[in-house]
């Protein structure tokens, strides 16, 4: 990220020496301010929705957790189903014998 920012004030200083060579001096000033806050303004907006590591870690453990949870009901469900199977052959298997 500080990357961008140092190449963004090199990107700025070309862009004010083009403008000077171009312009007068206030008018470049002018429009390398506005392009720098203009610029400045898109990352902040960019840059706020996006998550941190400690939000990434945070939901990953969420979905963990939720995943051991149903593991748990699957499991109980899977028991009841083969417990009543079961009695249900054992039950059978009494009437015919």
């Amino acid at each position: 990220m500080h990357q961008i920012f140092e190449d963004m004030v090199v990107s700025l200083t070309k862009l004010y020496q083009l403008l000077v060579n171009k312009t007068d001096k206030e008018t470049a000033e002018a429009l390398t301010s506005y392009v720098e806050e203009k610029v400045s303004a898109e990352v902040k907006s960019k840059t706020t929705s996006l998550a941190t590591k400690e939000d990434l870690l945070t939901t990953k453990e969420d979905l963990l957790n939720e995943l051991h949870k149903v593991k748990f009901d699957m499991v109980k469900w899977y028991v009841a189903l083969f417990t009543m199977l079961a009695l249900l052959i054992l039950g059978l298997y009494l009437k015919m014998g």
